[in-house]
């Protein structure tokens, strides 16, 4: 008989348990390190970048026009044709109802914090300017040349929202995907080879970024580029030199605030260039 209370009380305990990790997760409002670190996850990321690839829509309607960015990470739905801006809008919506029932049912207050990533991305733009400049000198590289598609005016609109648009989709694909992978190959395979776990973590958190970067940059020349599809510049080590820089800085945005304003500080670089910002805003 006390074998089998025993058992009972047990039972009771692991019941209590659940009820309070169930509660924990789905009941009030989580601690605000718990909601700083859910605002810099995937997740509400990827909802803070909607606004970015519905102006990628508008950028790109009635255009054959497309990100190579765009064409990378939907290459597999490519056999699809005519069918894929429908497909790509589809599974768009989906992927903005699962992120949105995720963050709701953390209890993560969305509206504040999505209207104060857009701010963060312009404070954001507005520091990588003088930084990548700054780097630049202390690098002695050569200097910029001004692009050749600088407008130096207001530009148009679809044009504006398509370089916005654009800058999430290469985001997803350069930080959120490339950055990541670096990281987790990165940090297992130097553990496979014996190394401590810190020794592993700071290695991936030092060669993530460098590594990222450098195939951000090459994904504009035109020599790599070719290997997806049309497009691309000639390569020019100063820019490649530049846009390496920055891509650095960029994903160490996007580990420190999260890939929504990563995503937004490279909007705004793209569309101040367009208002003829100069070449250190190049990307």
């Amino acid at each position: 008989m006390a074998r089998r209370k025993q058992f009972e009380d047990d039972d009771e305990l692991e019941d209590d348990a659940e009820d309070g990790d169930w509660e924990d997760l789905f009941d009030g409002v989580p601690e605000a390190s718990d909601a700083a670190a859910l605002s810099r996850g995937l997740a509400f990321g990827f909802l803070a970048m909607v606004p970015l690839f519905a102006l990628y829509e508008v950028g790109t309607a009635g255009s054959a026009r497309r990100s190579a960015a765009e064409l990378v990470l939907l290459r597999p739905l490519a056999p699809l044709g005519d069918q894929l801006p429908l497909v790509r809008a589809v599974l768009l919506a989906v992927l903005t109802v699962v992120a949105l029932t995720w963050c709701v049912r953390r209890h993560l207050a969305l509206g504040p914090r999505l209207v104060r990533v857009p701010f963060e991305g312009l404070l954001g733009a507005l520091f990588l300017g003088p930084a990548t400049a700054l780097l630049m000198q202390v690098f002695d590289a050569a200097p910029l040349a001004v692009p050749s598609n600088a407008s130096g005016g207001i530009p148009a609109f679809e044009r504006a929202a398509f370089v916005a648009g654009a800058a999430a989709y290469e985001e997803v694909v350069f930080r959120v995907g490339l950055f990541s992978l670096v990281w987790m190959v990165t940090r297992r395979l130097l553990a496979w080879f014996g190394a401590s776990d810190r020794a592993a973590r700071w290695s991936a958190e030092a060669l993530a970024p460098v590594g990222s970067a450098l195939l951000f940059a090459a994904f504009h020349v035109d020599s790599f580029l070719r290997l997806f599809g049309p497009g691309g510049e000639p390569f020019d080590l100063a820019v490649f030199s530049w846009r390496t820089l920055a891509g650095v800085l960029l994903a160490l945005l996007f580990r420190w605030r999260g890939p929504g304003v990563a995503a937004w500080t490279h909007a705004c670089f793209n569309v101040s260039l367009l208002l003829g910002a100069g070449p250190w805003v190049f990307l």
